[in-house]
């Protein structure tokens, strides 16, 4: 996989015809004295590519004057930006020629990008199509936010999540940032990687909030000893076998509840224990019920009325009385079933006609089609009326 460093390339004022020299403090000790950071950047992480961006007026003839490569070279290219850059009119075709002149004297490949000011919506969604087109597949990424406009940051974030979403075997793996300390005249090497990590899991809630898998989560925690009892009862919820994930889940309540998570993982303390506060309830039903319910709050209409069918099913098996500590056999759930599917009276009833609707609208959404009914078909094509329409049962049958 080769790796990329990304890094801007801003309009800051010339000192004698050049950027400001800088001496940076860099983890293994004090820099040469250089004007781009970017390049301190390149020595120390040795990329296959470097991608530079900047704007039409960015200091594009001062980027070459540290470029190591001959004078005979890097002189007549300076003199022919010199005059663009003053009147912020550099092109693409201007930095492909200066791309073309450079790469046989360059140790890595260059790609000198022409970004937008990035101070509108398309301006900004140009940018992160800029970034994305200059990135494979598949690809280590280092982003250094040094020299840009002060909102470019921000922006460079963005793109990194979003070059991460339409490329998942991109890993982004360090944010870069040479701050200058203007009473020393020196700079000072800031790994800001960590935004990254709290990015990740920022992620990881969202997607378990949203779809209550909590897989994302499981793979962070991976280290940790919440980590293997997540990842089992992660893969137990995801094939509808939460009976079997509550163990697990205890597990890992009790470590949260006892352990300090380290680093950004605290921040989805909140997350875990609210979306398995299920294992707590003392009954087969309510744990159904439960899930029923959250189901039902992140649209999943799917597991909405599997958990809500189930749990039914279980309360009408423990009301019976008939099969004691029972409620999980499914010789005993399947009886119970036919007998509320032949009891024509009880099909009748406000409880009975929902159950039936709740049983079509499961099979339905279990097979993938509208199912033969008529208010099946009507409710899976408007989601207004399914939500609430399975809303009512939900409180009809589980209150």
């Amino acid at each position: 996989m080769e790796k990329y460093l990304i890094s801007f390339l801003g309009r800051t004022p010339k000192n004698d015809g050049s950027y400001r020299t800088t001496v940076y403090q860099m983890p293994e000790g004090p820099s040469q004295p250089l004007a781009y950071f970017g390049y301190l950047l390149q020595e120390r992480m040795q990329p296959d590519s470097m991608v530079i961006l900047g704007t039409c007026g960015s200091m594009w003839d001062g980027l070459l004057d540290d470029m190591a490569i001959p004078d005979d070279i890097k002189n007549p290219l300076i003199e022919g930006l010199l005059e663009a850059v003053d009147e912020q009119r550099v092109t693409q075709e201007m930095l492909d020629h200066v791309m073309a002149s450079i790469e046989p004297h360059t140790p890595c490949r260059y790609q000198l990008l022409l970004i937008p000011f990035a101070r509108t919506e398309t301006e900004q969604l140009t940018m992160l199509q800029v970034i994305a087109n200059a990135i494979p597949d598949q690809a280590e990424v280092v982003l250094d936010i040094t020299h840009s406009f002060r909102h470019l940051p921000m922006m460079a974030l963005a793109a990194m999540q979003y070059l991460q979403a339409i490329k998942p075997e991109v890993r982004v793996t360090q944010l870069c940032y040479g701050e200058y300390n203007d009473d020393t005249k020196q700079g000072h090497y800031v790994d800001l990687s960590g935004l990254l990590h709290i990015q990740q899991w920022i992620n990881a809630a969202s997607l378990a909030e949203h779809t209550g898998d909590l897989t994302e989560v499981a793979d962070l925690l991976s280290n940790s000893t919440l980590g293997s009892d997540l990842t089992k009862a992660s893969f137990y919820m995801s094939v509808h076998r939460s009976d079997q994930a509550r163990n697990p889940l205890k597990k890992v309540r009790q470590a949260l509840e006892t352990e300090s998570l380290n680093s950004a993982a605290a921040l989805l303390k909140p997350v875990l224990l609210q979306k398995t506060a299920w294992v707590n309830e003392s009954y087969i039903f309510q744990r159904q019920s439960a899930q029923a319910t959250h189901a039902m709050q992140r649209k999943d209409y799917l597991r909405a009325t599997i958990y809500a069918f189930e749990a039914y099913l279980t309360r009408k098996v423990r009301e019976s009385g008939a099969h004691p500590g029972q409620e999980s056999n499914y010789q005993v759930r399947k009886e119970v079933q036919k007998s509320l599917d032949d009891d024509r009276p009880f099909r009748k009833t406000a409880e009975g006609e929902c159950y039936l609707l709740l049983r079509n609208l499961r099979n339905a959404l279990a097979h993938g089609d509208k199912g033969t009914q008529a208010d099946v078909q009507q409710l899976l094509n408007d989601q207004a009326r399914l939500e609430s329409k399975l809303q009512h049962i939900l409180d009809q049958l589980l209150a």
